[in-house]
């Protein structure tokens, strides 16, 4: 009788990386953050986001406040296993609404897994503080933002959600905070409402809009 030949299954999964940290053992995946379809959604590529920017209401008290709670969301449907340190840009701005105007904002990141009933935490970390004083009436301030948070192991099931939630603080006596939230990294977005009775536009400039989230999978070399 011959010896039977044992065949081992190959994985169903054809993953790519952005780049490889042969040290830690850890493969980094860079996702989008954008709006398709009304809701907010992580992806790989590079699509034209419904929305360029998302805007606050009008600030004008003294004490920081949170004025965005966005979730960005990517279900997996096969098992990935997190583990090392990510890095999360998010561009944020300011658009004054006034003369002599003061403001402050920064963003609040935190990574979370969802599995349809739950979140579970699995890192937070604040940005740096933008902020300034006297901004004449009109007046538009942008920075882009870069938070690392240390992911521990944690298993993202089949079905799972990994999920960006980002909050948006801010204090002014007279402005609107601004998120840039386009994977195509267009700079200007014409506001869909009226602001005192005229629609207005912003712009980051030169600087980017693409939110980009930098997630790190453990990976056997």
């Amino acid at each position: 009788m011959g010896v039977p030949r044992v065949y081992r299954k190959g994985s169903t999964a054809n993953i790519n990386y952005d780049y490889t940290d042969i040290a830690a053992g850890t493969g980094i995946e860079t996702f989008y953050g954008g709006v398709m379809s009304g809701a907010h959604v992580l992806s790989n590529n590079t699509f034209y986001s419904d929305k360029v920017i998302e805007w606050s209401e009008n600030q004008t008290g003294s004490t920081m406040t949170k004025v965005f709670d966005l979730d960005y969301d990517v279900p997996f449907n096969v098992p990935r296993t997190l583990k090392g340190k990510s890095v999360i840009n998010v561009p944020m701005g300011f658009r004054s609404k006034a003369a002599n105007v003061y403001y402050e904002i920064y963003v609040n990141n935190i990574i979370k897994k969802w599995d349809g009933t739950t979140e579970t935490t699995l890192g937070t970390g604040a940005s740096l503080h933008l902020s300034g004083t006297n901004l004449a009436d009109g007046d538009i301030k942008t920075a882009m933002t870069a938070t690392e948070i240390d992911v521990p192991k944690n298993l993202l099931k089949k079905g799972d959600t990994l999920r960006l939630t980002v909050e948006g603080y801010c204090m002014s006596n007279n402005g609107r905070m601004i998120i840039g939230n386009d994977p195509q990294n267009r700079a200007t977005s014409i506001w869909s409402e009226t602001d005192g009775g005229a629609p207005f536009d912003f712009t980051f400039g030169t600087d980017p809009t693409n939110l980009l989230f930098q997630v790190p999978f453990k990976i056997d070399l």
